[in-house]
């Protein structure tokens, strides 16, 4: 990360033999935010927490049932399903009723889950600032040196 940051802060305000405006410090923080692969890792980690608490706390799907009971297996009806009296075959919807303070718990565990996601994103921007911050003023310094021993050069 600090290898990339200081890469870009280079291409981009070094001496290139063009005369152009140096980088500034807010366009440095920028920059290297925008261009963060982290940043945006951690924003897809945000998306995904946020669409996973969309559903929480919600009733679940109801579920197709089908089925066949007693058939028979051995004999001359075998593996027929008209044949037997006690051959069943069932079909039907089955809805699961969760209760209301598990639904909020899952609410909740959501919520949870997307403050924790923001937090983590906004820990990585803080990271990614910070180290551009370090690299732009170190870059600042070193060319201030160097106009020092150039002014000072006989």
């Amino acid at each position: 990360m600090w290898f990339r940051t200081l890469l870009i802060l280079s291409l981009l305000s070094g001496s290139t033999g063009v005369d152009a405006d140096p980088l500034s410090f807010n366009a440095a923080l920028t920059l290297a935010e925008r261009s963060s692969a982290d940043i945006e890792a951690q924003t897809a980690g945000l998306e995904a927490a946020r669409s996973a608490s969309r559903a929480a706390g919600a009733y679940p799907d109801p579920k197709l049932v089908l089925g066949v009971d007693n058939l028979p297996v051995t004999g001359p009806d075998q593996w027929r399903v008209d044949r037997d009296f006690m051959t069943m075959r069932k079909i039907g919807v089955m809805q699961d009723f969760p209760s209301s303070s598990k639904r909020h718990a899952e609410a909740a565990t959501a919520n949870a889950a997307v403050d924790e996601a923001e937090a983590r994103r906004r820990v990585h921007v803080f990271a990614v600032r910070t180290s551009a911050a370090i690299t732009w003023i170190n870059r600042y310094y070193i060319e201030r040196r160097v106009a020092l021993l150039r002014c000072a050069r006989p």
